[in-house]
């Protein structure tokens, strides 16, 4: 299991640095390939190593899971930040408003799997908190502002709903050794 983790850390790893090179050089079109590779080797790490699946130390709960949950949200929150920005301002504005609203409920569909399968509430906030961003940023667009903001709506209502399905005094119980 570590060496698989370590496999994934490198690849994530220079992933992360070819979107940090692209994005520094505005080459914003270049750098959603290594962010979104990025994203699907956080994807397959979150899904090995069992993050807020399997029980584990209050400690490593906070630490890694928790932790490693907020980095794929804002990892998650880069990828749709970055292609709505390139929807947006080079030069696909055509179903620009469009791809981005669908881009927002692939992106809270990510974050609502996540927290009703995995009672995973930290992805789910930092969806939230990407959305509600996006929607602020681009208030002179109808579409995408109002789009945003029932979405983040949505993905927030989730997480309440999540309380009725995953009960807070049930989480550990529920929690699954692998």
């Amino acid at each position: 299991m570590r060496q698989i983790a370590n496999v994934f850390a490198v690849v994530g790893t220079i992933a992360f640095n070819g979107w940090l090179v692209a994005f520094h050089y505005e080459q914003f079109v270049l750098s959603v390939l290594p962010i979104v590779f990025l994203l699907g080797t956080l994807i397959l790490l979150y899904l090995r190593m069992g993050i807020a699946k399997t029980r584990v130390s209050p400690r490593d709960e906070l630490l890694i899971h928790i932790l490693f949950s907020v980095y794929l949200g804002w990892i998650t929150a880069a990828v749709m930040m970055n292609t709505t920005y390139i929807l947006h301002h080079e030069g696909f504005r055509d179903n620009a408003e469009a791809w981005t609203v669908i881009l927002f409920v692939v992106s809270a569909g990510l974050g609502v799997t996540a927290l009703l399968s995995r009672h995973d509430m930290a992805y789910a906030l930092v969806i939230i908190w990407a959305l509600g961003f996006i929607g602020i940023r681009y208030q002179e667009t109808d579409l995408i502002a109002s789009s945003a903001f029932v979405v983040a709506g949505i993905t927030f209502a989730a997480i309440i709903l999540s309380f009725f399905i995953h009960p807070v005094s049930n989480q550990l119980i529920q929690k699954q050794s692998i």
